[in-house]
């Protein structure tokens, strides 16, 4: 599951509401909630660029933006 990062920064937020309201177990709870996200995150950033990294070794090239696209329906 991906969560984008405005979506994480408002639940830090909520984590230090939580935290400044007295709420340490649902903080706690929460704290660790984010702690496996983070995690997920950093490890399939990892599995991307170890992805990237050996498609560039092969060659394969996928900056299609460099090469303006033809259409058939333009003349």
């Amino acid at each position: 599951m991906r969560i984008k990062a405005a979506d994480l920064i408002l639940l830090k937020h909520i984590l230090g509401k939580l935290v400044r309201h007295g709420e340490t177990e649902l903080a706690q709870r929460l704290k660790e909630l984010l702690g496996e996200l983070e995690a997920k995150q950093k490890t399939e950033r990892e599995a991307n660029r170890r992805r990237a990294e050996k498609n560039r070794k092969a060659g394969y090239a996928w900056n299609s933006s460099n090469h303006p696209k033809k259409s058939k329906y333009s003349r």
